[in-house]
């Protein structure tokens, strides 16, 4: 017997970039783009507290929340109290990382506070293969600290399910997937891999319109499935609203409102500021 505990929520589901910063520059994330801007900093915490307080007086049952979008939750100093504090709530916490953290207070009290979700995200094993695509990043830092999440799970016998997120492109498909594969079988960590894409969206339409930057179309080539592949695959749906469209509610690290979780221009994406 089972029950689907969407039944029982509103339908509506939170993401909470409380980072509005990181320590990477991805070619495939917003960050990279030079002249795309937006204001940098941390969620306060009582904003934090403020603003899911609104949610759940609000909202029905909030079964979880996602913080996380295109900043770095690591780097924010009060992400164990935000944590604990999602958990007073009776609500999951869902966090991800590119665990490329120089800290290991951080990472214990993260730990030690429980996120129910932990996601990895990373793009090879070798850094020659790794640094192509998570530029500023050292995989050999990420590999120590999964270790050092291992050991801290174990140490204080929390419950985190541990997920990394292996983004394929064309060259990180071989040895340093398997090796990757084979790393997080030994710490009894899930493995998912997934395709890498380009965002942000307004990224990806420029590049469609012709005016993409030297960094997309390199991506775009770097890809294993190019945009034009995949408007072509997808041209059948093309008519679909996307599946996020009336559920899911994206807030930024200063509570402004973007329009959709694949936009990034705060002067053109942005539907509700802060009052």
């Amino acid at each position: 017997d089972y029950i689907r505990y969407s039944k029982y929520c509103s339908g509506t589901f939170y993401t909470i970039d409380v980072s509005g910063t990181c320590n990477l520059k991805c070619p495939s994330c917003a960050r990279s783009i030079e002249d795309m801007t937006s204001p940098l900093g941390f969620m306060p915490f009582n904003d934090f507290k403020n603003v899911t307080a609104k949610m759940t007086t609000e909202t029905g049952l909030i079964s979880h929340i996602s913080l996380y979008s295109w900043g770095e939750p690591f780097m924010h100093p009060d992400l164990p109290k935000i944590i604990q504090h999602t958990h007073e709530l009776g609500i999951a916490a869902a966090v991800s990382t590119n665990l490329s953290i120089e800290s290991k207070n951080q990472i214990r009290n993260i730990i030690k506070a429980s996120p129910d979700y932990l996601k990895i995200s990373l793009s090879g094993y070798y850094p020659e293969t790794y640094n192509q695509t998570h530029t500023k990043g050292d995989i050999n830092l990420v590999k120590s600290n999964l270790y050092m999440i291992r050991h801290f799970i174990d140490k204080y016998k929390v419950s985190v399910f541990v997920e990394v997120n292996y983004h394929k492109y064309k060259h990180n498909i071989g040895i340093d997937k398997v090796k990757m594969k084979q790393l997080c079988d030994e710490l009894d960590f899930a493995f998912c891999d997934i395709y890498a894409n380009i965002t942000p969206v307004e990224r990806l339409i420029d590049y469609l319109d012709g005016e993409g930057d030297d960094v997309t179309k390199q991506l775009s080539e770097l890809v294993l499935v190019s945009p034009e592949e995949a408007l072509e695959i997808t041209k059948d749906s093309h008519h679909l609203p996307c599946r996020f469209l009336d559920n899911q509610v994206n807030i930024n690290w200063d509570r402004t409102i973007p329009v959709c979780c694949v936009v990034f221009d705060r002067d053109a994406d942005t539907i509700i500021s802060p009052g």
